[in-house]
């Protein structure tokens, strides 16, 4: 099963309910939300989107300029970031990077800076830095 669906039950195990399902043919009204859009998706729009977004997220990094320096050259230096950079870009297998695998789908490179979610991924060699600030 999917990570992202394991942590959906894991959320909804606290909940007593029961799912009943109903052929479309037999819903009188159907939600908004069941709809599919009929517009075409604009694809430069998209892209757009996307890059402001990225954008957006680098300018909000939780640390000052010379931190965001030393990670991107620390992460530069480290072989099982670089891996990990490498098969965001290239694909990945199963069983490489092993420790990563689970949060692929939550991984990103910006400016040089590998990503999980909105959190910078410390580069191994330093560790005991950020942890003592």
């Amino acid at each position: 099963m999917m990570p992202r669906l394991q942590r959906i039950l894991l959320k909804l195990r606290r909940y007593d309910f029961e799912l009943v399902y109903t052929p479309g043919k037999e819903l009188i009204v159907a939600d908004a939300l069941s709809r599919s859009v009929t517009t075409p998706c604009d694809p430069a729009g998209f892209v757009c989107q996307v890059d402001a977004h990225v954008a957006f997220a680098a300018s909000n990094l939780p640390a000052t300029d010379k931190r965001l320096i030393q990670i991107r050259r620390e992460t530069a230096n480290d072989p099982l970031l670089q891996r990990v950079i490498r098969h965001l870009t290239d694909g990945w297998l199963k069983g490489q990077c092993p420790q990563f695998y689970n949060v692929k789908d939550d991984l990103a490179v910006v400016d040089r800076i590998l990503l999980e979610l909105d959190r910078i991924v410390i580069p191994h060699s330093m560790h005991n830095r950020v942890l003592e600030q």
